[in-house]
Parts: structure tokens; sequence; C-alpha cells
């Protein structure tokens, strides 16, 4: 069976029934063929209509959340600019007691094990620098984030 035949099967229609009980002299075959050829295109334009009226449906429930995703994204960026401006305060008590204790000898080290500060940003209070993207959270002490520059399972900076 040719692949016309079979995917005429599938398609519920038979290229046969077309002339069925029609007068195929060759006087009548070109306009029998120019009407299968309309029906065939007829179909090729209802099947790619369909698909892209589903890729058009599709794209505009994209679009829309992306909306959502960059709604909310200027939702969170506004609540952090409005909470990084009511936390400096605090950061600035915070940086203020680890000079403090510094002042008082503790070394750094100590400072970091006594507040549970990542010894970096230990170092950037007493040296007056902001290092509050490592503070600690009511959740638990901050972790000191490994070096970008050290591969994954390497001991020393990448070469």
């Amino acid at each position: 069976m040719s692949a016309i035949n079979i995917y005429s099967e599938v398609a519920g229609w038979h290229l046969g029934t077309e002339t069925e009980g029609m007068d195929t002299s060759p006087s009548t075959s070109a306009s029998n063929s120019s009407g299968v050829r309309a029906t065939a295109v007829r179909r090729a334009h209802e099947a790619t209509a369909r698909r892209d009226a589903d890729r058009l449906r599709r794209e505009r429930e994209l679009e829309a959340t992306l909306v959502d995703f960059y709604a909310a994204l200027a939702r969170i960026e506004k609540i952090r600019a409005k909470a990084a401006h009511e936390v400096e305060p605090f950061e600035q008590s915070a940086d203020e007691a680890v000079r403090r204790m510094a002042r008082l000898g503790e070394p750094v080290a100590a400072i970091a094990e006594l507040t549970k500060l990542p010894s970096g940003q230990v170092r950037a209070a007493l040296a007056g620098t902001k290092g509050k993207a490592d503070r600690p959270s009511s959740a638990g002490p901050a972790r000191e984030a490994p070096p970008t520059d050290v591969a994954p399972g390497a001991s020393g900076p990448v070469a």
C-alpha cells in the first residue's frame, strides 16, 4: 500500500471516492483532478489554521504568564528596596558592635564564632565596608560562601 493510500485511510477519506460514479473520461479528468486538489488544499489550510490557532493561544498564555512574572519581580524589588532602607540602621549598629568586640581584644576568628558571622563579614565590619549580603537570618547562622575561583573538588584557585 502506498503512503498516500495509508494517509488517506488514516485521515478518513479516500482519493478514489472522489471519482466514484463520475465520468472519468479524458474530458472530465482534468476537472476531477482540480477538484481533488482543491479539497486537498482546503484540508491543508484547515490543518495549518488549527495548528496556528493552537500556537497563538499558547503564545498568549505565555505572554500573560510573563506579565505575572515581571509584575512579581517588580513587587519583590520594591519590597527589598524598602527593607534595605529600614534595615540599614540595624546593620550599622551590628557593625559597630563587631568593632567594639575587636577593640575589647577579640580576634576575628573569635568574633566570627561568637556572632556566627563569616570571618569575611567580620573583617568587612572592622574595615567599615558593608557585608550585609552575608548576614545571618533568624533561621540560623550564615555560612561562608565557597570561593568562586576554585574548581569543584579542587583545593586551590583555578589556573
